[in-house]
């Protein structure tokens, strides 16, 4: 029941954060990178346009952290992960509204 619960939250993650600029795609841990894969869990990569949305991943981030609630996402490159596994019914929600309100705003910036 856990795991189903973890692929609707990745797919409800791909389906309302996909975007022209942005690209959301489901993962799973890399055993040869020596990630944790004994259970298997699903994650959400979040790849950004950087050049077409005028923010950054790292700069997305980093709002992300210092907001209310802070949300806490690895990030590399132009990509954030988001991990289902610890969040609270609705905090995808959450989630997702942070980061269209993040996105939304830089592309009035720029």
């Amino acid at each position: 029941a856990r795991r189903r619960k973890w692929e609707e939250t990745v797919r409800y993650f791909m389906s309302e954060l996909s975007s022209r600029h942005v690209k959301v795609e489901r993962v799973m841990p890399d055993p040869t990178k020596h990630e944790y894969s004994a259970q298997g869990w699903p994650r959400a990569r979040i790849i950004f346009d950087e050049e077409k949305l005028g923010i950054t991943a790292k700069e997305a981030n980093k709002l992300l952290r210092d907001g209310d609630p802070a949300i806490y996402t690895p990030q590399s490159d132009n990509q954030v992960t988001l991990n289902p596994q610890c969040l609270q019914e609705g905090e995808e929600k959450i989630i997702v509204q942070r980061i269209k309100s993040i996105l939304s705003r830089a592309k009035k910036k720029g």
